[in-house]
């Protein structure tokens, strides 16, 4: 079934040598002692190429010897298998210095053939396996390199399964992909897949002493905040009744009685039967209430009046305004947000070999073709000063600089662009910013007297529109802009940009005919089909339908975007001229950032604009492309 090599001498070596120079492909996994590439070992290479199975026992070979084997890989080998390449590649990488190409990653095709309507996002290797062969995999076999040194022969047998099923799944797949028509999107993903590798290698450095300050900042806030907001619900109950004792209290409030400072419920309860002065009862309802239990939130807010089915943001928001209870308990939220998101979460995710936080890409990690990680969410504005700061934490190395290269408008550029709107095509040749350019119209305003307040009700009323928002959720999302209002606005909004009216309308007939859009390049989305009978009310179906047709114009524009920042991406990659004082280390939504030596940081800069407008311009006809590139000493927006 396989052959083990312990020692480049034996000829099973020159078998492999011979079948992958006459193959030219290669199906590849690893078997290792952890996650971490960097401080974790490699124990076991499994290469399948020619139909044969080699076992390369990485725990006997020595590192001169593994450098061989995969610099033989390399120079033979045009197309390289794998199922989550990222995790082999960064291993292979850390042990030799040599990052493969020509990759086909099976768990990104499997993502790119199923977009839309994959039950799992990221589906098992054991799983697509099942899928296909309807075998089962035993992965428990796999724990074995993580906790013992020995090698046996059942990890063996599993290991040369694990790698034999690559090449089949591919040959499926294969056809699939020309069917759909979706040989652009996988050769763009492929190509892309060393360069993210690489990407999440080089990580990026923390300021750790400046990073410690502004979430210890947050978390001083959320404590006095948690203080205000407790004393507050518990005060407006005082005020409303005189419990007889703490029990009565603990009771109204929905407060349990648990275990504290070693006393167990019954001493506990009989404590708080005999306890009656008020003071002494509020210090400890204030030790015991619990902000974060909604059952005891809901019933806290009662006493202000506020009679609610959810304490959940979306049923707060509006409420804001009138009530300051309710701002405080958003204020509260935010900043535990920011502390437990945050915090010392980031500090720990430094590698304890490198110094720096290396963040996980997915590149098809949404059904858009967009990007997720671990690193996305990090702020770039609030109104407390020290939220604009997360960003400014990350750093470059000593002679370095960060540099931060974000499209400008993207989304809208090319939405103006598919719908041929001549507003907004004139608007953007005009060099006008596109958010006050519909304020300006909506709100019957010259363009260069429009306030803030406009720009804002401006921009909103620009993504609401492509993202196929209502009246209703504008309303929702700004309850200061009443539902008739917003009727107005968006059909002012419609009466000067028809042109992306009449392509929303098309486009989302054409979603509903197909169950299906395609982006720039031809990456395809695909929505389920359902009927009345799959709803348990009148309203479902058309709900669903609405929803689909939101959500595919989000991906005509949202996927279509994503594709160019690809593109450029794997460009400026490939064109590289600075080498590794150039170094791409963030994708974040669309933008790029690159840590770049002092000495070549300009050239630097005007090489990546260069490519990134250039890449764009070829999308965008007769609107001018545009990015905002900032180079300084940490990375900022």
């Amino acid at each position: 079934m396989y052959k083990l090599i312990n020692d480049l001498s034996q000829t099973e070596y020159f078998d492999f040598f011979i079948d992958i120079k006459k193959s030219g492909e290669a199906s590849i996994d690893s078997e290792t002692s952890g996650l971490d590439s960097f401080n974790d070992k490699m124990k076991l290479l499994q290469v399948k190429t020619n139909n044969h199975i080699y076992l390369f026992n990485l725990t006997e070979l020595s590192k001169d010897d593994f450098f061989k084997v995969i610099d033989t890989i390399k120079e033979y080998s045009k197309k390289n298998i794998f199922f989550n390449a990222k995790f082999d590649l960064s291993f292979i990488y850390n042990n030799t210095g040599i990052l493969l190409d020509y990759i086909y990653d099976v768990m990104i095709v499997e993502q790119i053939l199923g977009a839309g309507i994959l039950v799992k996002k990221f589906p098992s290797y054991a799983e697509t396996v099942e899928k296909y062969f309807d075998e089962v995999l035993d992965k428990e076999v796999r724990k074995g390199f993580y906790e013992q040194e020995t090698i046996t022969e059942e990890m063996l047998i599993y290991s040369a399964l694990d790698v034999d099923y690559l090449d089949k799944i591919k040959e499926i797949q294969e056809s699939s992909i020309e069917k759909f028509k979706l040989e652009a999107t996988l050769d763009l993903e492929m190509k892309l897949v060393p360069v993210v590798t690489m990407m999440e290698l080089h990580g990026i450095k923390l300021d750790i002493e400046k990073w410690t300050k502004i979430y210890k900042h947050f978390d001083v806030l959320k404590i006095k905040e948690e203080t205000k907001l407790k004393k507050a619900i518990i005060k407006k109950y005082f005020e409303l009744k005189s419990p007889i004792n703490a029990i009565e209290a603990y009771s109204d409030l929905l407060i349990p009685i648990k275990t504290k400072n070693g006393v167990t419920p019954k001493p506990r309860k009989e404590f708080l039967s005999d306890l009656k002065d008020k003071n002494f009862m509020e210090k400890e309802i204030l030790e015991d209430y619990n902000i974060g239990s909604p059952k005891q939130l809901t019933v806290g807010l009662m006493g202000f009046g506020l009679f609610l089915d959810s304490t959940g943001e979306e049923v707060l928001k509006p409420l804001a305004n009138e009530y300051p209870i309710i701002k405080s308990i958003l204020d509260y939220r935010g900043y535990k947000k920011s502390v437990e998101s945050y915090g010392e979460n980031y500090i720990e995710r430094i590698n304890s070999s490198t110094g720096r936080i290396h963040p996980q890409f997915n590149q098809t990690g949404t059904t858009t073709g967009r990007f997720s990680s671990n690193i996305q969410q990090i702020p770039t504005r609030g109104k407390d000063k020290y939220a604009k700061q997360y960003r400014n934490c990350f750093i470059p190395e000593k002679g370095n600089k960060i540099l931060g290269v974000d499209y400008s408008g993207m989304e809208f550029r090319y939405a103006g662009t598919i719908s041929n709107d001549k507003s907004i095509i004139d608007a953007f040749k005009l060099g006008r910013d596109l958010h006050t350019d519909t304020a300006s119209l909506v709100y019957k305003t010259p363009y260069d007297d429009v306030t803030d307040d406009e720009r804002f009700y401006g921009k909103t009323l620009n993504f609401s529109i492509i993202y196929g928002s209502t009246p209703y959720g504008i309303n929702k999302g700004n309850p200061e802009i009443s539902i008739e209002e917003a009727e107005v606005l968006m059909d002012t909004f419609y009466e000067v940009r028809n042109g992306l009216k009449s392509w929303i309308e098309k486009a989302g007939q054409e979603i509903l005919e197909t169950l299906s859009v395609k982006t720039a390049i031809g990456r395809i989305r695909r929505f389920e089909y359902k009927d009345a009978s799959d709803f348990d009310n009148d309203w479902g179906p058309q709900w669903y339908y609405n929803k689909i047709k939101r959500e595919g114009i989000s991906t005509i524009i949202q996927g279509s975007c994503a594709d160019i920042v690809k593109i450029a991406m794997y460009v400026i990659y490939k064109e590289n001229p600075f080498g590794n004082k150039l170094k791409m280390i963030l994708q974040i939504h669309d933008e790029l950032v690159f840590e770049v030596a002092d000495e070549i940081a300009e050239k630097a800069k005007d090489f990546v604009v260069s490519v990134m407008t250039g890449i764009e311009q070829s999308f965008l006809g007769e609107i001018p492309a545009a990015v905002n590139p900032v180079l300084g000493n940490y990375w900022e927006k």
